[in-house]
């Protein structure tokens, strides 16, 4: 190693970080982990209180001079209402598995000492029709589930949903001057009157990562907190040295969020399972591939219509069908103008 090498080695050692020895080494036998996989997004959220705090930091929507000051990962699964009978019928109630749920401890102008609120935090790295949906049933749910019978509604608390998704979300899809957004952030608000919240009881922030398109040099250097979260989530697989060591310059959270980053993509096992995850999820989009060939076009155009009725965008029907854009968009303009009739 030449003499500035050994100079830049210092400089990391002091910061805290790794050599660019290890850093070389890790890009040589492998790449950095895939944090839109959703179990390596998991694991890196997980294993860093620090890190969690920050992501959470700079996409919640808190009230005005709120901050979260602590944050500690809990039982990510959610079993129905309670009721072993699971309500009438005797049905079982649904399980819901979050990839992170966490409490925090928020302090601001309208607590004293602190409270304790709720999040529901996942990535979602494929096309589902029912995302919303979903996220609303984990909402509703886990915000039911802090209530035991008997209780007063007064003690219920906010629960935030902070959603990552790598394709783009069907309900902002057809809304002008929305859809070229990448973060949404929604509450329960009077309809015509956005200024009037009914309750700050249910949040969503929803962050299309497809649709943010920063170069790392601007992410990096962005005001918003959001703009390097949302780079290093997106392209943390392709992430070399360079801009490992520029989010080390830039200090603070993202240093540390790099170098916690690290580490875990040097960790054997969850490589591993990173790799069994990914394989799991190829497999899955082959058998339907497969599906889809065997049934023919016929077919093909019947399973785009129950994807178009269900909300899902042209653009994920036409992937996922093979059929051409053009001939997603046609069966969605008869779709409509069949309902119209």
């Amino acid at each position: 190693m030449g003499t500035a090498g050994k100079k830049g080695g210092k400089k990391a050692a002091k910061r805290g970080g790794s050599s660019p020895d290890q850093v070389d080494e890790l890009l040589e036998r492998a790449k950095f982990l895939k944090l839109t996989s959703d179990l390596s997004f998991k694991e890196y959220f997980k294993k860093s209180e620090k890190v969690l705090i920050s992501i959470l930091r700079a996409f919640l929507p808190l009230p005005p001079g709120s901050s979260v000051v602590s944050a500690h990962v809990v039982d990510p699964e959610s079993a129905g209402d309670g009721r072993k009978d699971g309500g009438k019928g005797g049905a079982s109630p649904k399980t819901f598995v979050l990839d992170l749920k966490a409490r925090i401890l928020r302090r601001g102008p309208d607590t004293k000492g602190g409270v304790e609120e709720t999040v529901n935090v996942e990535m979602q790295a494929w096309a589902d029709p029912a995302l919303m949906e979903r996220a609303l049933a984990y909402a509703c749910r886990t915000y039911a589930g802090q209530l035991k019978r008997g209780e007063d509604y007064g003690r219920l608390a906010p629960v935030y949903s902070l959603v990552f998704t790598t394709e783009p979300v069907a309900a902002f899809e057809d809304v002008k001057g929305v859809r070229d957004e990448h973060v949404h952030v929604c509450t329960l608000r009077r309809l015509g009157s956005p200024d009037a919240t009914m309750t700050r009881g249910l949040s969503f922030v929803v962050v299309e990562l497809s649709k943010f398109r920063r170069g790392f040099a601007k992410a990096r250097d962005a005001r918003d907190p959001r703009a390097p979260w949302c780079w290093l989530l997106k392209n943390s697989a392709e992430m070399g040295r360079e801009e490992y060591e520029g989010l080390l310059e830039k200090g603070g959270d993202m240093a540390e969020a790099a170098r916690h980053l690290l580490e875990l993509s040097r960790d054997e096992r969850t490589r591993m399972l990173e790799e069994a995850r990914e394989k799991q999820l190829m497999d899955e989009r082959t058998r339907m591939d497969t599906r889809f060939r065997e049934g023919g076009e016929e077919k093909q155009m019947e399973i785009a219509l129950r994807m178009l009725g269900r909300g899902m965008a042209p653009a994920d029907v036409a992937a996922l069908t093979g059929l051409s854009r053009k001939a997603v968009d046609g069966l969605r303009r008869k779709a409509r103008s069949k309902a119209g009739a």
